[in-house]
C-alpha cells in the first residue's frame, strides 16, 4: 500500500468516526435541515429573481455536498482497502 493509500485509508476512517458520532450526526442533520428549508424557500422565490435563485441553490448545493464529501472519502477509503486486500486462492 503506497503512502497516498494509506492516507486515504486513515481519511476514510477518520470520516466514518466522524459520521457515526453524535457529533457527525448532528452536523449532518442540520445540514439536511438548511436543505429543507431553503427548498421550502425555493417555492415561493420570485423565478424571475434569478439571483436570490441562485443563491438559495448555492445554499442547496452547499449542504448536499458536504454529506457526498464525507460518503467519497468512506467509499475511496474502501475501494482502497479492497484493492490492497490479499487474494485468496
Amino acid at each position: 500500500m503506497t503512502k497516498e493509500e494509506l492516507t486515504q485509508v486513515i481519511l476514510g476512517d477518520d470520516a466514518e468516526t466522524f459520521v457515526t458520532s453524535d457529533l457527525g450526526q448532528k452536523v449532518i442533520e442540520l445540514s439536511r435541515r438548511d436543505v429543507d428549508a431553503a427548498a421550502l424557500e425555493l417555492i415561493d422565490v420570485d423565478p424571475e429573481d434569478k439571483k436570490k435563485v441562485r443563491e438559495i441553490q448555492n445554499r442547496i448545493w452547499r449542504a448536499t455536498q458536504f454529506e457526498a464529501w464525507l460518503k467519497e472519502i468512506i467509499t475511496t477509503a474502501r475501494e482502497v482497502l479492497e484493492a490492497n486486500k490479499p487474494q485468496q486462492e
